[in-house]
């Protein structure tokens, strides 16, 4: 693919989701390397993201012909593009390669500048990514910054994303392969903390507890509320508690930080409140813990492919606790 010879229906699937795992990774690559197009392309996902037609708007819609358009348009990138929002309903019904389609069509037909046009900004809507429990996806933010987000996780694009910063806000997991801008600098708040690029690859973890940021590649600059920020390099990581306390740990690598984008979930001296989130969000279970002194007691373990009821049987036998299932919950009890 090229901002030359598009393949407008490799795109297409990209937006609907149903890109076999080659051509997706093909035409992320492709937005990883056009910038503009990236900005373009994720404009439309998010009109991709709020249109649903039912059969009666489908009257008098052409959607072999929109195709056909979108495939004879010229490429994207071009300044002057807006997208049409369109009205969300519930369910969708026309299958999402056709809709991708259309609004590639009808985003393209926006965008065509006329002879007496004033070209108009692109603004980026705010938009919020999740992925459910126990899945990860991958995504590119229009600047061509990679994000892989973890289990149970939601990322907000903060709305006009790239036009001073770009802003985005987390909560859960996610590793960020920034593409480095001095004038429009990439922050990551979560639990109302920074995490500020300076040209780097990090990872994030955050919940009720605290956040802890490792970075792989590069430097960040971590600021827990209005303290002086806290520079790491690669191979050194920090964690803030929920009070704001920041604690740095230089060259400690990332390796358990990374486990999870390799789908391990790994606790090394982990709190049962952070236990019980990683839990909610891998497997959505909740851990009532009803005995304070095991509260304080600290996890250890690695879990890979393991059901739940093998991973509640390894967190009873380390913590010499009896378990209890009770649908969506687990009744943690000190073992008599």
């Amino acid at each position: 693919m090229s901002s030359e010879t598009t393949n407008w229906e490799a795109v297409a699937r990209y937006l609907a989701g149903e890109s076999p795992a080659e051509e997706r990774a093909a035409v992320q690559r492709w937005l990883a390397e056009h910038p503009a197009d990236a900005e373009m392309v994720a404009a439309l996902e998010d009109a991709m993201g709020r249109l649903t037609l039912g059969p009666e708007a489908l009257a008098g819609i052409d959607v072999e012909a929109a195709l056909a358009k979108v495939k004879g348009a010229p490429a994207f990138g071009r300044s002057g593009i807006r997208v049409i929002p369109f009205r969300s309903r519930p369910v969708p019904w026309i299958p999402l390669a056709a809709a991708a389609g259309i609004i590639l069509a009808v985003g393209l037909w926006v965008a065509k500048p006329s002879a007496t046009s004033t070209p108009v900004a692109t603004t980026i809507v705010a938009r919020t990514l999740t992925t459910p429990v126990g899945g990860r996806d991958s995504l590119v933010l229009p600047d061509g910054s990679q994000v892989m987000l973890g289990p149970g996780s939601a990322l907000t694009m903060a709305e006009g994303y790239g036009q001073t910063e770009r802003r985005v806000t987390l909560r859960g997991d996610a590793f960020f392969t920034v593409v480095h801008n001095e004038g429009k600098p990439f922050v990551v708040v979560a639990n109302g903390n920074q995490i500020r690029d300076v040209g780097t690859a990090f990872v994030v973890h955050s919940d009720a507890g605290g956040v802890r940021v490792a970075v792989t590649a590069g430097v960040v600059d971590l600021t827990a509320g209005r303290a002086t920020p806290t520079r790491l390099n690669a191979g050194d990581a920090a964690s803030v508690s929920a009070t704001g306390a920041v604690t740095a740990q230089r060259g400690v690598g990332a390796r358990d930080d990374l486990a999870w984008t390799k789908g391990r979930l790994v606790f090394r001296d982990a709190p049962l409140s952070e236990v019980s989130e990683d839990l909610a969000r891998w497997y959505g279970v909740h851990l009532d813990i009803r005995d304070s002194a095991l509260r304080r007691r600290p996890l250890s373990a690695s879990f890979e492919g393991d059901s739940l009821p093998r991973v509640l049987d390894v967190i009873s036998r380390a913590l010499g606790a009896t378990v209890e299932r009770r649908g969506d919950t687990v009744v943690v009890r000190s073992a008599r």
